[in-house]
C-alpha cells in the first residue's frame, strides 16, 4: 500500500501504486497522453430564412437560427450592399446591437448566454438589386448546421419554372380549374417559424412583426455551403409572356404545316409528344407549368384549323375523292338506265300496249275522234 508500506519517513501524497523489488530489477513504464480533439463550439440546430422578392428588385430577409454556442461573439457574413432597419439583430426577441467588422463581416455578441441552452437568433436586412439569386447568411466559424428551410416569396404574376443550387423544393403540385397545376408549400411559413423557436421563450413573435407578400416557395437543405456555392437561383417568367410564348411556339408551326403532306404532319405530332415527355423527365417543373390550359387551347386551335383546311380546301380538290365521286355518279346513272324500259319490247300479257309513246297517243286521239263523229 503506497500510503502505509513505504520506508519510514517517506511520504508520497496521492500515490496510487507502490512496487517492491529484491535484487536487480528493471521497470518499464508506458505513458499515454491523450490529446483533446477540437469540436464545433457552435451548433445551429434549426434555421428558417424568409426572403421576400419585390417587383422593384429589392429583397427583404428574415433569418432565424436556433443556436447553442460557447463563443462570446459569433461572426456572420452578409451579402454586399445590405441595408438594415431599426432592429437588425434580436436574440430571444430582445434587441441586441450588431457589431460591424471588416467589409461584409458582422459580429453577434453572446455575452451572458448559457452555452448549454439554445437561443433564437434573428437577423433582418434588405438587399437591393439581388434579383433571383438568394444567398443566405454565412458563418465563417463553420458551425455544425443541421436542416435549413428557405421560404422565397415571389409576386403572384411570376411563374416559377425551376431552380438551381444545393436546395430541395418542399412543394406539392395541386390541380386548379382550366387544366392548370400550381405549386403549394408543404408547410406554411408561420409553422416553420414556430418550429425554429420551439421550446424557447421569445419576447415578441418573429412571425408577427415580419411582413410577407406574394406566393411562397419552400426549399430545404442539410448543411448548405456558404455563398456563392450555397446560393439558390430561381428561374421565373411573367405569366402573360409565358402564355404568349406557348401560343406562338404551337400555333406558328401548326399553321405552317397546313401545306405539308399528311406524313410530315404525323411526324411533327410525334416529335411534339416526344419533346413533352423528355421535358417532363429532365425539366419536371418547367413541364408542369407549360402543360396547362394554354397549351391545350393552342393544340385545339391547331387541330381545328387543320380540319377546316381539309374540309374547305383539300377535300374538294382531292383527285382521289373526285374520282370516287365520278365513279359513284356513273354507277348511279347506270342503275337509272337499267331501270328505264327499252323501245320495241313486247307488252306484258293482259296489259296495255307497250308500243312507242307517240303511237299510243295517236291511237287514243283517233278513237276519240271516231267517238265524236258517231255522236254527230
Amino acid at each position: 500500500d503506497p500510503q502505509h508500506d513505504l520506508m519510514p519517513g517517506v511520504s508520497v501524497p496521492n500515490a496510487a501504486r507502490a512496487f517492491e523489488f529484491h535484487g536487480d530489477w528493471q521497470l518499464r513504464i508506458m505513458v499515454t497522453r491523450y490529446k483533446l480533439e477540437e469540436v464545433k463550439r457552435t451548433s445551429i440546430e434549426r434555421a428558417v430564412i424568409q426572403m421576400v422578392v419585390t417587383r422593384g428588385g429589392q429583397t427583404t430577409v428574415q433569418a432565424l437560427y436556433r443556436i447553442r454556442s460557447a463563443h462570446q461573439r459569433l461572426a456572420v457574413n452578409l451579402p454586399s450592399g445590405v441595408e438594415f432597419d431599426s432592429e437588425p439583430l434580436r436574440i430571444n426577441g430582445r434587441r441586441v446591437p450588431l457589431e460591424r467588422g471588416d467589409k461584409d463581416e458582422f459580429f453577434v455578441p453572446l455575452v451572458g448566454l448559457n452555452p448549454d441552452q439554445s437561443f433564437l437568433l434573428e437577423l433582418r436586412y434588405r438587399i437591393a438589386g439581388a434579383g433571383l439569386r438568394l444567398a443566405p447568411p454565412a458563418f465563417p466559424s463553420e458551425p455544425a448546421v443541421q436542416k435549413v428551410y428557405l421560404c422565397a416569396f415571389l409576386p403572384p404574376e411570376w411563374t416559377y419554372l425551376g431552380s438551381t443550387g444545393p436546395w430541395t423544393d418542399e412543394m406539392r403540385w395541386i390541380w386548379r380549374p382550366v387544366f392548370d397545376r400550381w405549386p403549394k408549400a408543404s408547410r406554411q411559413s408561420s409553422e416553420l417559424v414556430s418550429w425554429a423557436g420551439e421550446g424557447i421563450s421569445v419576447a415578441a413573435g418573429p412571425a408577427d412583426t415580419f411582413q410577407t407578400d406574394g406566393h411562397m416557395y419552400v426549399f430545404s437543405s442539410l448543411s448548405p455551403a456558404a455563398p456563392p456555392d450555397g446560393s439558390l437561383h430561381l428561374i421565373t417568367m411573367d405569366d402573360d409572356w409565358l402564355a404568349l410564348l406557348v401560343l406562338v411556339l404551337v400555333l406558328v408551326p401548326g399553321v405552317a404545316l397546313l401545306w405539308a403532306r399528311p406524313a410530315v404532319r404525323w411526324m411533327a405530332c410525334g416529335a411534339f409528344l416526344v419533346l413533352l415527355i423528355a421535358m417532363g423527365i429532365f425539366f419536371p417543373t418547367l413541364s408542369r407549368q407549360i402543360v396547362d390550359g394554354t397549351l391545350v387551347a393552342a393544340v385545339v386551335i391547331v387541330l381545328t384549323v387543320w380540319c377546316l383546311h381539309y374540309i374547305i380546301r383539300v377535300r374538294p380538290n382531292d383527285p382521289v375523292l373526285i374520282a370516287r365521286r365520278e365513279a359513284r355518279e356513273q354507277m348511279r346513272l347506270a342503275r337509272l338506265a337499267m331501270k328505264t324500259p327499252v323501245a320495241g319490247a313486247s307488252p306484258s300479257p293482259g296489259g296495255p300496249s307497250a308500243g312507242p309513246p307517240d303511237q299510243r297517243a295517236g291511237d287514243v286521239n283517233k278513237n276519240k275522234n271516231e267517238g265524236d263523229s258517231s255522236h254527230a
